[in-house]
């Protein structure tokens, strides 16, 4: 016979059937577990269609830039991973040639190239300059973003965005990166209707390698420039220098000052060339042999104190000499909308009456030697002298843009536009300052060239 506790243990267990609280509790956990599953679902799908979505917005492809030769027949493509740089060949030979994202573009004396972006946003790069496509790109499936950045390890670009905002594209970046400063053109606003312009020169050190600065300015538009971990904003008709390792200066009228030392200001001692920036170009007489003399004086014109380089050689000679100095400018000047020459003269005294017999000797002359559109090389000078010419006219000379007659020992203003040359300057090589004849005696100071973009 068995016991209690034999039949308790041999009891058949509680169904759920039958227990309602197992029954309601098991029904929560599959309800929570199905509300769980569903909201990781949703959230999946919903990961996933955002997804989609920001790809769909934000996916670029590669663009291209179409390459035309507007000046010279010295441009150069270098390919992505490639050593070899390959000529561009000239629009008339073949289909157009473009400049892909990687790729590398260099251009020779007097080339000029001219690129024109899918979104017909446009880059100039003058001669002696070289770029590197780093990035060119936009948007794959919606019109919302582009991007162009370009490395520029020498000489002049300008970049012409359009359409920054608003239109087609919402966001854009046009930026520059030149050794130790990116140059960023910032986006336009509904009341610009976007686009500007900016320009980046990079000059090189004297060993053609390093980056020695960087200028940067905004024709149109508004740009920033970073560089050592610092910003400076940019608005229309603004510019920066960047020296290596030096933040960017502060804002400045945008100009080119050509001439360095217009005042001839006299180097330290021991220095290769007496005058900083400029070498002597002065010539003998070819028969007593002597030489005029370059001589430092300090000067006042209307109450300032300044430098001035004196040009004189004794009354005494009768053969013709030349006496001054030279500075190499090598600068290219196309893309300077003014162009502006000025300098402050005095002559004293001179024996070659006007500018003697061929229009090329006076006693003060300041020479602008350049290169034009064909390359040829130009020059032209403006010539200062006291004592009128014996016919009363002066001698023609084609190199001779005007001669002035100024009062002696008095200061006269040499002021004109390089833009009224004939054929137009698209190089300025060098500029000169000198006396030419027998004997002589002038100064010359504040000698300038300045250019306006």
């Amino acid at each position: 016979m068995r016991s209690v506790a034999d039949r308790r243990e041999a009891a058949p267990p509680v169904s759920l059937i039958d227990d309602p609280v197992a029954r309601a509790r098991q029904v929560r956990r599959a309800w929570a577990f199905l509300s769980v599953a569903t909201v990781i679902a949703l959230l999946l799908c919903s990961a996933v269609g955002g997804a989609a979505y920001w790809y769909r917005g934000h996916a670029t492809a590669p663009q291209s830039a179409r390459v035309d030769v507007v000046q010279g027949d010295r441009a150069f493509i270098r390919g992505v991973n490639q050593k070899n740089w390959n000529a561009v060949p000239p629009a008339a030979q073949g289909p157009p040639t473009y400049l892909h994202e990687g790729e590398s573009l260099q251009t020779g004396d007097g080339t000029h190239v001219f690129l024109t972006l899918w979104d017909g946003s446009t880059v100039d790069v003058f001669e002696r300059s070289q770029v590197q496509v780093a990035e060119m790109r936009a948007t794959q499936y919606i019109s919302r973003a582009k991007t162009l950045t370009i490395n520029q390890t020498r000489g002049l670009v300008r970049v012409s965005p359009v359409t920054l905002a608003p239109g087609d594209f919402s966001r854009s970046r046009f930026q520059v990166v030149a050794g130790p400063a990116t140059v960023l053109m910032k986006e336009g606003s509904e009341t610009t209707g976007g686009g500007g312009t900016f320009l980046v020169e990079v000059t090189l050190d004297p060993d053609g390698e390093s980056i020695a600065a960087v200028r940067a300015s905004v024709r149109r538009g508004a740009g920033v420039v970073r560089a050592a971990g610092q910003e400076v904003r940019l608005a229309a008709d603004e510019q920066t220098i960047v020296a290596a390792g030096s933040p960017p200066s502060a804002p400045a009228v945008a100009r080119r000052d050509l001439v360095a030392n217009g005042a001839f200001t006299p180097a330290a001692e021991g220095a290769k060339d007496r005058f900083t920036s400029w070498r002597d170009i002065s010539t003998p007489g070819q028969v007593d042999g002597s030489s005029g003399r370059l001589i430092p004086v300090r000067e006042s014109i209307d109450g300032q104190e300044v430098d001035a380089l004196e040009c004189s050689r004794s009354m005494d000679s009768t053969d013709a000499a030349i006496t001054g100095l030279r500075q190499v400018l090598d600068a290219p000047v196309t893309e300077l909308g003014a162009l502006e020459l000025t300098a402050d003269v005095k002559v004293f005294d001179q024996n070659v009456a006007g500018g003697g017999v061929v229009g090329s000797e006076f006693p003060l002359i300041v020479r602008v030697n350049y290169r034009d559109e064909t390359g040829a090389q130009k020059n032209r000078i403006w010539g200062f002298y006291v004592d009128p010419a014996p016919s009363g006219a002066i001698p023609p000379n084609p190199s001779l843009v005007k001669a002035y007659q100024v009062k002696p020992g008095e200061w006269a203003k040499l002021q004109v536009s390089l833009r009224d040359l004939t054929p137009q300057p698209v190089r300025l090589e060098s500029i000169d300052g000198y006396a030419s004849g027998h004997g002589y005696r002038a100064r010359v100071t504040k000698l300038a060239i300045v250019g306006t973009e």
